[in-house]
């Protein structure tokens, strides 16, 4: 159905749903007929491929999985375009440490959310069907309420990269680009993460509903899908990580916050570290590992985004700046 005003109507599945979010997302700040022109043609393409794709008889998990792919490949094309377009305008009227810290105070929520979806036993056998039925349990509006906090954990990430690269960049741009980039990729990580997991817990309800000839062939679908989930989960938590350390090394080193808070990001990294060397065999010890590098993470970003939305970070370049001022002859 295509209505006059608002063109083909949305799409189902939440890969679409993180397309038109992605959008709507990069054309913000342009003309209100250009951006509204952009939104529409990736609706009305996002519609036409679910729409032939649905004909030619493809699961709404194939779809989604190709929307996914689609909108992976061709974000780095988007960005170029926004860029060439009307470039990257940021107008902050508010001191820089504030922004900094209340941003570093929304990535803790932002990473407990985004990589908290991966808690499910993908081990061959009957003993995976205990953990599909685990995932059928959830009511379908408490698994789209879950996605729609992942996404907008992902979309958090990705602005906090964007804001600290502009912020930072004249301290040091090479590093704070690297740390920018990190913390983009891990947002980009964590909307693949929220489709998976959407994705499985779509298949999981089918599953329970699905014929006894069709019932071994959704549950090994659903495995896959839980499979990758486990397997970028990690990925983005190191991606996190390493922008986070990035931001610890640039704002320490000039004064920013307080530089002995690095030592909580050498502990975290000595734990990242024994976590990615530990046997993949075990895995209560890779995921002790893991947690205990998140937690001190956490623990970073708590301290230092408080620091700097209290003003610590203004008054320790007032003192930078005091001390350096020269003296002039008669104590003035």
């Amino acid at each position: 159905m295509i209505s006059e005003r608002t063109g083909p109507t949305n799409p189902p599945g939440v890969a679409s749903a993180v397309a038109l979010a992605w959008v709507r997302l990069y054309t913000l700040g342009l003309p209100s007929a250009v951006r509204t022109r952009r939104i529409e043609e990736i609706h009305s393409d996002t519609w036409e491929q679910w729409s032939d794709q649905r004909s030619a008889n493809l699961s709404a998990a194939v779809i989604g999985a190709q929307t996914l792919s689609r909108l992976i490949r061709g974000a780095p094309a988007d960005l170029l375009w926004r860029t060439h377009l009307g470039g990257l305008h940021v107008n902050i009227h508010v001191p820089i440490d504030r922004v900094a810290g209340l941003f570093l105070l929304l990535l803790i929520g932002a990473s407990m959310l985004s990589f908290s979806a991966n808690g499910y036993d993908t081990s061959a056998g009957e003993g995976f069907s205990d953990e599909l039925e685990r995932l059928a349990s959830v009511s379908g509006w408490q698994a789209n309420f879950y996605v729609v906090l992942q996404v907008l954990s992902a979309f958090a990430m990705i602005v906090a990269g964007a804001v600290f690269y502009l912020q930072l960049r004249e301290k040091a741009h090479a590093l704070s680009l690297v740390a920018a980039l990190a913390m983009i990729t891990a947002g980009i990580i964590s909307l693949i993460g929220a489709s998976l997991y959407g994705t499985a817990a779509d298949l999981a309800d089918e599953w329970r509903v699905a014929s006894p000839e069709n019932e071994q062939s959704v549950r090994v679908v659903a495995r896959g899908f839980l499979l990758a989930l486990s397997f970028v989960s990690p990925i983005g938590q190191i991606a996190l990580a390493l922008g986070v350390y990035g931001l610890a090394f640039v704002t320490s080193k000039h004064g920013l916050v307080p530089a002995k808070l690095n030592l909580i990001c050498f502990g975290s990294a000595a734990c990242l570290a024994a976590g990615m060397l530990a046997s993949p065999r075990d895995w209560d010890l890779p995921w002790l590992f893991f947690s205990g590098a998140m937690l001190l993470l956490a623990t970073w970003l708590l301290i230092a985004g408080a620091w700097l939305l209290l003003g610590g970070g203004e008054s320790a370049r007032r003192r930078t700046l005091q001390q350096a001022r020269p003296t002039l002859p008669g104590g003035v």
